[in-house]
């Protein structure tokens, strides 16, 4: 009996150990160690951010006078304090960064930070709308809520949806004075500028003003977003060609003089291949019309966007970029990747265009396809999230293609942007990442408003009502705009 009660013992204090083992694993599952640093830690970090990243910036006073740029940042120091939190830290980057007008200068947590936050994910689990400075549901990933698509947010956690927006815009990098792509990205990153803002929570209280105009308020439960099907935007389309979902050459339902070449991104894997076989079909059909839609493309491989350009530009270009003739800053905490670092050699090698100024200006000459050229009519849908390479080619065809431009003014500058090569900034003690770009990517262009996006010839906005019901109501807006004339 004393045996057996001996093991009993054992055995209660085996479950009381393990029980306590699982109770610090569910709580290190629930909550993630705020990490909290040291005023002196703060200012070691910025101090550095803000030498480096106008050391490298080959722009960084655009907008922005150094004077100015210098005055915000010991603004912003001031505002350090013994306990600010990496998300606290973060932010004031960001908020700083942002005068710079770069949309390729970005801040992100550390590596540590993401595999925390993705190990146990609470994020807000709903899509938006943003449209004219309001918040509108687009989806919902707890099926028992009451809130439905189209509902009009107006708070969450008892944050005001002007509060949300307003704090959004603010950290949110964009080129110049594009005023559309601060909405555009905050609506495509909306959960994650949340978390950046607000931080985790198991709960979430949305409040929204129901179709009856009455206040309908519920509770979401935080987590990650579901696995969903892409569901095509015209099932009645006829899809000509597709590359991984990302390059898509479709007739639009019931139009046989129309295509549309839709490109999310100039970053898919056989692009050449793609483009030689959508321009050899238009011509074989003899379809003299050509929507090409960048909107949601956020840029890529500059090759692959120049290749598209050369079946459509009415003569031979030049791709331009430059930067300052100095060397990049040798610091422990400033990386690049080894193929950009070998590319940025080899660039070195090119010779400088122009020796009157105190730049190092690079050239890359680009021959017109004579073989299934396209010269028929060309328009280019864009939107807020129309950035950088896509910024590039929907400013070359207007200006330069007599193309014509539709939807809404592109996120990435008309005149140019600073992109081409980047280099990676880690600060030592908060471990806040900087993206730095290395050359400016001149459009060579003069635009009636610098500093602006692209601007489009059609003004077409979004019909969130369509939207909702699967219709894409700029494409059709354009569209029935073609079928008119």
């Amino acid at each position: 009996m004393r045996v057996l009660s001996m093991f009993a013992e054992r055995g209660r204090g085996l479950l009381s150990l393990l029980a306590f083992c699982a109770y610090c694993l569910s709580l290190s599952a629930q909550e993630i160690p705020v990490q909290e640093y040291t005023i002196r830690e703060l200012q070691e970090d910025w101090d550095e951010m803000v030498e480096l990243v106008l050391a490298v910036h080959p722009r960084a006073t655009a907008f922005t006078d150094s004077a100015a740029l210098y005055q915000e940042a010991n603004r912003y120091r001031e505002m350090l304090h013994d306990g600010l939190s990496t998300e606290q830290f973060h932010v004031l980057v960001r908020q700083w960064i942002r005068q710079i007008g770069c949309g390729h200068t970005v801040a992100r947590p550390g590596l540590d930070w993401y595999a925390a936050q993705k190990a146990d994910s609470k994020l807000l689990p709903m899509e938006v709308y943003i449209q004219q400075d309001r918040i509108y549901i687009k989806s919902v990933y707890d099926t028992d809520s009451i809130l439905v698509p189209g509902m009009e947010v107006i708070g969450i956690n008892g944050h005001a949806a002007e509060e949300i927006l307003s704090a959004m815009y603010a950290i949110h990098p964009r080129d110049g004075y594009s005023a559309s792509a601060a909405a555009a990205v905050s609506e495509r990153l909306f959960r994650t500028y949340y978390l950046f803002l607000y931080g985790r929570s198991d709960e979430y209280m949305v409040t929204c003003i129901g179709k009856t105009s009455m206040t309908v308020s519920s509770s979401l439960k935080g987590g990650d977003k579901p696995e969903e099907a892409v569901q095509p935007t015209d099932s009645l389309a006829k899809v000509i060609l597709d590359e991984d979902g990302i390059a898509t050459l479709y007739l639009p339902a019931e139009r046989t003089d129309i295509a549309v070449m839709d490109i999310d991104a100039f970053g898919f894997k056989h692009w050449k291949r793609f483009y030689r076989s959508s321009f050899s079909y238009l011509e074989e059909q003899q379809i003299n019309k050509l929507v090409i839609d960048l909107r949601n493309n956020g840029g890529g491989y500059f090759p692959n966007g120049n290749y598209l350009l050369r079946y459509l530009m009415p003569e031979d270009f030049d791709f331009t970029f430059s930067r300052p003739d100095r060397k990049l800053p040798g610091h422990p905490d400033l990386t690049m990747k080894f193929s950009s670092r070998m590319t940025m050699r080899l660039f070195g090698l090119m010779p400088d265009h122009d020796k009157t100024d105190p730049w190092r200006d690079h050239r890359i000459g680009y021959s017109v396809k004579k073989k299934d050229h396209f010269d028929g009519q060309v328009w280019v849908l864009t939107n807020g999230n129309s950035f950088s390479l896509s910024s590039y080619v929907a400013s070359e065809l207007q200006h330069k293609a007599g193309a014509r431009t539709a939807g809404e003014e592109t996120g990435g500058a008309d005149i140019g942007s600073n992109a081409v090569l980047m280099t990676d900034l880690t600060l030592p003690h908060t471990g806040i990442r900087i993206a730095i770009p290395v050359y400016f990517l001149e459009h060579q262009v003069m635009p009636d408003e610098t500093g602006r996006g692209v601007m489009p010839d059609l003004l077409l906005s979004r019909d969130i009502r369509k939207e909702i019901d699967g219709n894409d109501s700029v494409l059709e807006g354009l569209l029935i705009r073609l079928q008119e004339k």
